[in-house]
């Protein structure tokens, strides 16, 4: 039975700032109890908890700030509870990440150690723990919450995203088994296994999400752990028809995983919030009828808000507030690394990989150094000398840019691939090599 003393508790402190709300709810317990009386129920009335009746009946608009305010002192219980209402979190995701971060930072209690995986393992507090086990999905996406957190609640988060792709995935094949015209959509079944086989490897801690979302094509690897000795950080942001599946396949991530690796002190994130240009998200094909996105200013603009918002939340992180900020984007995804900054994102170094181009609003910031890195025969170099993407507000025209020009040996690559070439990291050859070369000079510059 729900006593008064129990329900005053669980929500005097979320409606500090409103005595009227409070009131209505302990009438509306009240009519729960009376409703109970004389039934078959055990007790004779509801046997409804606090939480479940407070948090069912809390108004989604709530503020921010009276949300985190219960949240500060909230037992596990009721932090549980608030995590089964839909929609409770909408409060907190437009809280600046700035304040998010002085709110985590001061959620007080005992120490608890979390291992990511065997190299990485990482202190919080136990009501911290508790509020990433309640809710994964809602803080391994919040800007403001410290990286190492938000790779933790990812995951977590994961399990149900891997549950939902081979519940898809069988349903698929059982459908292609019974189908007289063989496999059917066999583009979506090697999606589904990518899928499945990159979120295992997050699951065991061999693969680290900054963010997932999967229904949205939203996607952040962080490459390397930040610690007190972290010095810089890179923010790769890749390409045109950039999908999750290039994600599952390791494809933007191969410099950033060279970098890192030849650079100490280094983090990086290759970023992909939200739908690329040209992508299909459905397969992991490209869709050319959505090409031009990679020209449309508007869209630009719109990648750049987003970007420079997850730079926020970087900066907001204990361990990387002091660190050297280091952009990289190849084609479109300098598009979105250099609209970003005017949304007020700063960075140290801006580093072009064939850029596509900069926004009519783009100034040069005079702290940034900037680079570009292009191939001579790069089909996107042509169009742009041409004049047909950018207005011609390219990185090879912009007195701010220095240009690193590189060329292939005859017979090897056409201008198509050439684009491609610029952003290529493999292992086993030297492909690309003296492009990779000056890319590390570059960062420890």
């Amino acid at each position: 039975m729900v006593g008064d003393s129990a329900l005053q508790d669980g929500f005097t402190r979320f409606f500090e700032d409103n005595d009227e709300d409070a009131r209505y709810l302990v009438k509306i317990a009240d009519a729960f109890r009376n409703a109970g009386e004389g039934t078959d129920l055990p007790g004779g009335a509801l046997n409804l908890s606090t939480d479940s009746l407070v948090l069912a009946l809390v108004p989604a608009s709530r503020s921010g700030e009276a949300l985190m305010n219960f949240l500060s002192t909230a037992t596990p219980e009721q932090i549980r509870a608030q995590a089964k209402i839909p929609g409770w979190d909408e409060a907190l995701q437009s809280v600046p990440a700035e304040r998010i971060a002085v709110w985590w930072d001061g959620l007080q209690g005992p120490d608890q150690v979390i291992r990511l995986n065997q190299k990485v393992e990482f202190t919080v507090t136990t009501l911290q723990a508790e509020l990433l086990g309640a809710a994964p999905r809602v803080f391994g996406s919040l800007d403001g919450i410290p990286a190492l957190s938000r790779v933790y609640a990812n995951k977590l988060a994961v399990s149900s995203d891997i549950q939902a792709a081979e519940k898809e995935l069988k349903m698929l094949q059982e459908f292609s088994k019974a189908s007289p015209l063989g496999s059917q959509y066999p583009d979506r079944q090697a999606f589904l296994i990518s899928e499945i086989n990159y979120l295992k490897k997050v699951e065991s801690g061999d693969r680290q999400l900054y963010l997932y979302d999967r229904d949205k094509s939203r996607i952040v690897q962080m490459i390397g752990a930040p610690d007190e000795d972290t010095e810089r950080t890179i923010t790769y942001v890749p390409g045109t028809f950039t999908n999750p599946k290039s994600f599952y396949d390791n494809g933007p991530q191969q410099i950033p995983i060279e970098l890192v690796g030849a650079v100490p002190d280094t983090v990086a994130f290759v970023y992909k919030d939200g739908q690329f240009a040209g992508e299909d998200s459905y397969d992991g094909g490209t869709d050319f009828f959505r090409l031009l996105e990679a020209n449309d200013p508007d869209r630009g603009l719109d990648a750049g808000r987003q970007l420079a918002a997850f730079q926020r939340g970087i900066q907001s992180d204990p361990l990387l507030q002091n660190a050297e900020q280091i952009g990289f984007g190849h084609s479109w995804g300098y598009q979105n690394l250099s609209s970003s900054e005017i949304f007020g994102a700063k960075w140290d170094k801006s580093t072009s990989l064939s850029g596509a181009g900069m926004h009519e609003k783009w100034v040069p910031d005079e702290d940034t150094e900037y680079t570009n890195l292009v191939y001579e025969r790069d089909a996107l170099l042509w169009a742009q000398r041409k004049g047909l993407v950018w207005d011609g507000k390219i990185p090879r025209t912009q007195e701010a840019f220095t240009n690193n020009v590189y060329t292939r040996p005859d017979g090897e690559g056409d201008p198509v691939d050439d684009h491609s070439e610029i952003q290529r990291a493999d292992p086993e050859n030297q492909d690309n090599r003296e492009a990779r070369n000056d890319m590390v000079k570059w960062v420890m510059k």
